[in-house]
């Protein structure tokens, strides 16, 4: 299952582009597995501007989330849910 979204945006002081740059931009989310999904995300108005985030669920508590922004920064994530 793959979902896709494209929104435009002139106002480049809106809250939800926090780049502060305008523009056409879309995302594409991909479902590979139940357990490992894709997003990226990119700003049609400038070339470098895309960002990927790959989420694998390791068991049902635990998750592993890489990102690359789009200035290339790398980063990753672990996500432990603990229940009491």
């Amino acid at each position: 299952v793959s979902q896709s979204r494209y929104e435009h945006n002139d106002d480049e002081e809106n809250d939800d582009d926090q780049t502060g740059r305008g523009g056409l931009k879309g995302a594409l989310e991909i479902e590979v597995s139940k357990r490992l999904r894709a997003v990226l995300e990119k700003n049609f108005s400038l070339s470098e501007d895309t960002t990927v985030e790959v989420e694998y669920l390791v068991s049902d508590d635990v998750s592993l989330r890489m990102t690359r922004d789009e200035r290339g920064d790398m980063g990753a994530e672990v996500e432990m849910r603990f229940k009491f």
